[in-house]
């Protein structure tokens, strides 16, 4: 029933329309997608991603939920930071973002890195949070992930022994059949060369500057809820950050959903079920009957320039 009811109700409903916007600050040039009337929710992208992440999840939103999907400072359509990346530089940038939205209070939903600026924006803005929902969160260094960007250090640095010898040796990796090894290696170092903002943020700058930053038992000042979500199966990388997470915040509600080939490992009509449960049971306007049903149901995607 609940199937068909969505079903029909995506049929029958107008295309949501996404509108993009810039606006130019202090920390750069930030740009985000915004749809929809009514309560605000902040949607923050992951690691490896932009604001298009949230696409899907935007189309079940927008129909109840005033959204607001930027593109951290240094990523997709966003600018540069004017200075040294930090979270704190992002969390201003969001700060000012809101403040010239004229937006209160935001309910956070925030994936990866993401997640960690939403949980410093929570910490040094309490009375702006209405709730916070990660996925799969970092800004937690447990005792099992220490030192696990130092591969990837290594791998991107332009005098890097590791990068040079990864070419060196590739006519003997191939005569042994490493191909898919040699792929898997490349394909690792150009992403993280296409992705400098998440490389100076995690782990291309001063260790003292990243561990100050980090969420740690210092937030339990954050009142609002907090929902944690992560896929089954994930990565152990991902399981661990996710305990830590759960650590730090006891009080926090823990869902495991399915994995689903997408950039959030979970299929993005589960993801939208267990957020709009966990938004009617802290306060939010829509109630899941009023989502799925003809008056305030989702629709299709149209971006407008």
């Amino acid at each position: 029933m609940y199937l068909l009811l969505r079903l029909v109700a995506m049929k029958i409903s107008p295309p949501v329309t996404i509108r993009q916007h810039r606006l130019r600050l202090p920390q750069g040039s930030l740009f985000w997608h915004e749809a929809g009337q009514g309560e605000a929710i902040v949607l923050l992208h992951g690691t490896w991603h932009d604001s298009s992440q949230w696409y899907p999840l935007l189309q079940e939103l927008a129909s109840q939920y005033h959204c607001i999907a930027p593109d951290l400072l240094g990523f997709g359509e966003s600018s540069q930071a004017n200075g040294p990346y930090s979270i704190a530089l992002e969390v201003e940038s969001l700060e000012a973002l809101l403040s010239r939205l004229r937006v209160q209070k935001v309910y956070l939903v925030a994936h990866s890195l993401g997640a960690w600026v939403a949980f410093n924006l929570a910490q040094h803005h309490p009375d702006r949070i209405k709730g916070i929902f990660v996925i799969e969160p970092e800004g937690f260094v447990p005792k099992t992930l220490q030192g696990r960007w130092r591969l990837d250090r290594w791998l991107i640095a332009a005098w890097s022994p590791l990068a040079w010898l990864l070419q060196t040796m590739t006519p003997l990796m191939q005569r042994l059949g490493q191909n898919r090894w040699l792929g898997q290696w490349r394909q690792r170092r150009q992403r993280l060369s296409q992705s400098s903002a998440a490389c100076r943020l995690l782990f291309r700058r001063r260790r003292m500057e990243v561990m100050a930053e980090l969420v740690s038992a210092s937030s339990d000042d954050i009142a609002a809820p907090i929902m944690v979500v992560q896929s089954d199966p994930t990565s152990p990388t991902g399981h661990e950050l996710t305990q830590a997470c759960l650590q730090t915040f006891p009080q926090a509600n823990h869902q495991i959903l399915p994995w689903y080939a997408d950039s959030l490992s979970i299929k993005p009509e589960a993801l939208s079920h267990v957020l709009m449960t966990f938004l009617t049971a802290h306060g939010g306007n829509t109630t899941i009957h009023d989502h799925y049903g003809d008056k305030g149901s989702p629709g299709r995607i149209r971006v407008s320039g």
